[in-house]
């Protein structure tokens, strides 16, 4: 079985690089502003393939710094996943792609609503009224409809992020109803959601390098209510009270030089002109942009809206201009920002001209945004380029109106469209044409989210989401990003991602093929599936989270234990590679030292400037000791270095001790039941081959497929194979 699957991971070894979505964005941020136009520093121009050409043996020795000066040479280095891509695409012979101005067009994106007629035919959703004379104009049939089996699972995927169970794939007749259903679960659709917001509004929970401000509550209540958009954005534009988002205008303040385009009222004209307005203006905050037509003083305008002082001087590629701009919405027309404002009066206006009744872009670049999500490809394509034309203007208008008439109700957009003959179509396969034709949905991936919380709800092992009040199964959004979901596509979020790539990446095919995050999961839900995963010990010593240093003092009863084990774990630490944790003078009844099984480093921890000699053990690792006859207590200290109170380090640890080996992802009593009932344990070959079927690939099992899958029930090991396989099959990891 893992060789059939083998076959599909095998083509994504050879991906390269994408210009216009991976390395153009590169160039454009990064280099553009002074190897571009007709004075483009070394004669080097980032819009030109043959300039390229000749010094493609230098590209990436220079970002690298091993050719002389590094390159860029001011701001931050570029990342390695960045430079990875760059080397991707010298390897792939520069694969060429036209993202400079083109040619004139008639088309002139409209700033006010524009007030559209339904058209006139026997279709019922007003979406399929448009998509029906959009087919008739140009000679097209609608494709055949899903079938419930693949309605169920789309559907469940889109709203809940999980693949539905056998047992509801069998009972979702009523599309409709169905929808209502899922809808009505705003804790599971909130849970699936967020992801996308979270990418959309730069909202993570991890600490980055710079300070950052998640508002992750905010935005869950705000889900979970189904709060009006326009209400999101005010208050995301101008937040105010306790409670406030405050998060998205702050950006990430990084340390040290900061180019000028990455301060943080930069980042927020940047990210509030991209995420609301569909603007993209990266390349207009360091120089007049050559992908739009934005201007170096438009951006400007936009950051004096958000900054501390009202008055910025325009600065271009780092070199100041002497030339100020104050602050000025990036569509004028809609009103003005008083000059002389507070920042506080500043937001205000410009939260009342995100939002301002005449300002028919904000609507329209969010509806383009969920039709995307849910088609694979927008109205308008790129999602970000509201400036672009839409394949139908008319639909893009009358949605946009549609969703302010209902009080820009997510909801009600949500339904729309998956109530429309024009989602439920099948797949259309991705022709490759000089312009767009809308055929129907798109064949699209899973996300990284998806993928993990799918298999959670086929096998019942979530992740325990632990803190020092309890602990609960979550969801993965809620957990730091592993190497797996990296892989899959869920960004670092040091700024806005509106899409994830869709592509399949050598990375990828390595985690899926021999990561360890995988395997392990595949593993214990194993375990879980079957009910054989062990029950977990209770800890006998607790620390709870302990912050940047530690000192605490402990002594616990191990009258009758054999063994202990002593085990660390990162609480949420900034680094933790570089924290030194460990503990100290580990004595029983006083005075036999604890020596551990196993040779063990001692290092010396410094703790407020005194030297203490302690027993360190990685993070995750547990460490075991055998208790010795008749010994009835343990004592001893916890301690982490002074290097840890440092910000670029901020460590914490949770420190523990346990009568046996303990169980990593269950070191504390389980408070809450799973997001998803788990499935009840099933010893039919035959018929657990036919529920993960289901649950997987939404569709029986073909009579060579189960026999071959009952062998490999039956074979040892072969659960967890059967699991692998499906889970790297297409039709498991695509939205058809």
């Amino acid at each position: 079985m893992r060789l059939l699957a083998l076959t599909f991971v095998a083509a994504s070894l050879h991906a390269r690089a994408d210009f216009a979505s991976e390395v153009h964005p590169i160039f454009a941020a990064r280099c553009a502003g002074c190897h571009s136009g007709p004075n483009a520093q070394a004669g080097l121009k980032m819009d030109d393939r043959a300039s390229l050409v000749k010094a493609r043996a230098k590209i990436v020795p220079k970002v690298r710094g091993a050719l002389g000066t590094r390159m860029p040479p001011t701001g931050d280095p570029l990342s390695e996943a960045q430079i990875q891509t760059l080397e991707r695409w010298v390897a792939a012979d520069l694969p060429w792609a036209d993202v400079g101005a083109k040619a004139a067009s008639k088309w002139q994106a409209l700033l006010a609503p524009r007030v559209v007629a339904l058209p006139q035919n026997a279709e019922i959703n007003p979406i399929d009224k448009f998509v029906a004379a959009y087919n008739a104009k140009r000679g097209l049939a609608w494709r055949p409809l899903i079938d419930d089996a693949t309605f169920a699972k789309r559907v469940y995927l889109d709203l809940w992020g999980v693949t539905p169970s056998f047992e509801q794939m069998q009972v979702s007749k009523n599309r409709a109803a169905l929808i209502d259903k899922l809808l009505a679960d705003r804790e599971m659709l909130a849970g699936h959601w967020i992801s996308f917001w979270n990418d959309l509004l730069r909202n993570d929970n991890r600490a980055y390098h710079g300070e950052t401000k998640p508002y992750t509550p905010w935005l869950k209540k705000a889900l979970e209510s189904n709060a009006p958009y326009d209400a999101m954005v005010r208050q995301l534009i101008n937040p105010a009270g306790p409670d406030a988002p405050e998060g998205f205008l702050v950006g990430v303040n990084w340390r040290g030089d900061v180019n000028a385009s990455q301060l943080p009222h930069m980042q927020a004209a940047q990210n509030t002109a991209q995420v609301f307005l569909g603007v993209n203006l990266k390349c207009a905050s360091c120089h007049d942009s050559f992908i739009n037509k934005y201007q170096l003083r438009q951006s400007y305008g936009m950051a004096a809206i958000f900054s501390e002082q009202p008055q910025l001087e325009l600065i271009r590629c780092d070199t100041r201009t002497g030339k100020m701009q104050g602050p000025e919405f990036l569509f004028p027309s809609l009103g003005a920002i008083k000059q002389d404002g507070t920042i506080a009066e500043r937001r205000a206006q410009a939260a009342a001209l995100f939002t301002h009744p005449q300002n028919g872009r904000v609507p329209r670049t969010f509806v383009n945004r969920i039709w995307g999500r849910l088609f694979g490809r927008g109205l308008v394509e790129p999602v970000d380029d509201m400036d672009a034309e839409p394949w139908n203007a008319d639909l893009l208008d009358w949605l946009a109106n549609d969703f302010v008439a209902n009080n820009s109700d997510i909801n009600h957009l949500l339904k729309l469209i998956l109530t429309s003959k024009a989602w439920q179509q099948q797949a259309a396969p991705i022709v490759e044409e000089n312009s767009y034709t809308f055929r129907g949905p798109q064949p699209r991936r899973i996300t990284a989210e998806q993928f993990v919380d799918s298999l959670s709800a086929l096998t019942g092992e979530w992740r325990l989401l632990q803190n020092d009040r309890s602990a609960r199964f979550a969801r993965e959004w809620e957990f730091k990003s592993t190497a797996l979901t990296r892989a899959l596509g869920r960004p670092i979020r040091d700024q806005v991602y509106t899409t994830r790539p869709p592509e399949s990446s050598t990375l990828q095919a390595l985690e899926l093929v021999n990561g360890t995050t995988l395997a392990q999961s595949l593993r214990r839900g194993v375990q879980r599936l079957n009910g054989t995963l062990p029950e977990p010990p209770a800890p006998l010593f607790d620390s709870k989270a302990v912050r940047r240093s530690a000192g605490t003092r402990f002594r616990i009863d191990v009258a009758g234990k054999k063994e202990i084990w002593l085990l660390i774990e990162d609480a949420g630490s900034y680094d933790w590679d570089r924290t030194i944790a460990g503990w100290h003078d580990l004595r029983f009844d006083d005075n036999v030292a604890a020596q551990p099984s196993q040779t063990q480093p001692l290092k010396s921890v410094a703790f407020f400037k005194q030297s203490y000699t302690a027993l360190t053990t990685p993070v995750g690792k547990a460490v075991h000791i055998a208790v010795p006859d008749g010994a009835r207590t343990l004592k001893g200290t916890i301690v982490m270095d002074d290097i840890g109170r440092i910000s670029e380090v901020n460590s914490a640890a949770r420190f523990f001790i346990f009568p046996s080996a303990p169980d990593r992802n269950l070191l504390t009593k389980v408070s809450d039941a799973p997001p998803v009932a788990s499935p009840k344990p099933e010893t039919d070959a035959a018929k657990l081959t036919d529920r993960l079927f289901w649950q997987t690939l939404g569709r029986a099992p073909a009579p060579a497929e189960k026999q071959i899958a009952i062998e490999q029930l039956n074979a040892n090991g072969g659960l967890e194979d059967l699991l692998w396989s499906l889970l790297l099959h297409p039709e498991f990891q695509y939205v058809r």
